[in-house]
């Protein structure tokens, strides 16, 4: 089960649980993702609150538990045996921490029907801890439910993410942000929706998207990531066109890392029994399913991951000013690499 970048609501996601729970459909693991650390902890921990509540009622309550039963009132004092929430400790997220909720897990639930863990933050796991989780996440124990909450799937080991079903936390900014984008300039309706996606409800840089070409932009950069042939031209084109422009050098650090972000999801989750209009629901260029499917076919998820990872790091370098051409060239080379070296390096 995957729930789309849209605006989100607690009772809308309780009600999807529960028509997953009623037909036997429900994963083990969910990953909580969006930019918004309060909203993907709060829908995090009532889910949790709904699948431990003895009485849940997705269409009437905010939260969809019933507030009432035995289960709420231990969740309400914070005193769950079978509600576990894990967060970092010094800004980490341990070993010893995975190895505690694992000896936890071993159990059957002591009071309610299910178990629930929540790790937040899990971006912040080091890669001792990232490795521990990911044998739970293959060997799920019966009856227990993994929440993992991140800013982005990005920021995960992607065979992680891959054992996961990924719920988007992203809420579309309101009605005042959309007006204040249509006034800044003469943008339509599809390109502003599309801004927003790509820059996963920031108004800013959803901002930076328009004003960079947006659609323009990304289509650019797609044609640039999935040549086989003139991919050197293109590769200066792309520098030429952006590395003066500080802002647009951040727009498309946002639109790749949303390529990007979406070919990790196809290659991880697969189409299996998943069929492709169920998965184009996770991503966040729907429209280039095809292409990013093909993109993705000749590189490898540990790749790409790192490569999101740098992302990351290309984009804080760019806030402080530190050598827009070079951050872009890194951001860019990537790609003609993995065609150089075909696939024996993946």
């Amino acid at each position: 089960m995957g729930i789309s970048n849209e605006n989100y609501s607690v009772d809308k996601a309780c009600l999807i649980f529960s028509r997953a729970m009623s037909a036997g459909r429900l994963a083990h693991a969910y990953l909580f993702s969006g930019p918004e650390k309060a909203l993907r902890e709060r829908l995090a921990l009532d889910v949790a609150g709904f699948l431990l509540c003895d009485h849940p009622v997705p269409e009437d309550a905010p939260s969809g538990a019933c507030g009432r039963c035995i289960q709420c009132e231990k969740i309400a004092r914070g005193v769950h045996p079978d509600l576990l929430l894990i967060y970092p400790e010094g800004g980490m997220i341990r070993l010893e921490q995975i190895r505690n909720l694992q000896s936890s897990l071993a159990f059957s639930p002591l009071v309610a029907k299910r178990r629930v863990c929540i790790v937040f933050d899990a971006h912040g796991m080091n890669a001792e801890a990232a490795n521990a989780l990911l044998k739970t996440l293959e060997e799920p124990p019966d009856r227990s439910y993994l929440f993992l909450t991140a800013g982005s799937v990005t920021g995960l080991l992607s065979t992680i993410v891959s054992r996961c079903q990924v719920v988007s936390c992203s809420q579309c900014p309101d009605e005042d942000a959309i007006r204040e984008l249509e006034r800044a300039g003469s943008y339509s309706t599809d390109h502003i929706q599309m801004a927003i996606t790509l820059a996963l409800g920031d108004t800013d840089t959803a901002r930076r998207v328009l004003n960079a070409g947006g659609p323009d932009l990304r289509d650019a950069i797609v044609d640039f990531m999935g040549r086989r042939e003139g991919q050197i031209a293109r590769f200066f084109d792309l520098i030429h066109g952006l590395s003066t422009d500080r802002d647009r050098l951040l727009a498309a650090v946002a639109v790749i890392r949303g390529l990007v972000r979406d070919i990790l999801v196809i290659k991880g989750m697969g189409t299996g029994s998943r069929a492709p209009s169920d998965l184009r629901r996770l991503l966040v260029n729907k429209d280039l399913f095809e292409v990013l499917k093909g993109i993705g076919t000749a590189l490898a998820m540990e790749a790409l991951g790192a490569y999101a990872s740098w992302l990351d790091t290309i984009e804080w370098k760019l806030e402080r000013n530190v050598n827009p051409q070079m951050l872009l060239e890194a951001a860019l080379v990537f790609w003609i690499q993995r065609r150089f070296k075909g696939d024996r390096d993946f």
